[in-house]
């Protein structure tokens, strides 16, 4: 499959595995996994890296969100 990472400078296809997919977007991936599906797929670590880091703080994002959220009022 191909990753597409869109920034306002650039955009770049990455060639990657659906299990590496599926691996970057687990939270709980460490750097060292990063550094070795970058290596696998030729690209620069740094980019996969922040690529992970952002779906990180997105999902943070949403569980504060959700979290904040006060439904009581919706079942009177």
């Amino acid at each position: 499959m191909i990753l597409t990472l869109r920034s306002l400078a650039d955009t770049v296809h990455i060639d990657i595995t659906a299990d590496q997919f599926k691996r970057l977007r687990d939270p709980q991936i460490t750097h060292d996994e990063i550094c070795d599906i970058a290596a696998s797929c030729g690209c620069d670590a740094a980019l996969l890296k922040d690529y992970a880091e952002d779906l990180k703080r997105v999902a943070q994002e949403m569980i504060e969100i959700d979290s904040s959220c006060d439904y009581t009022d919706h079942f009177s």
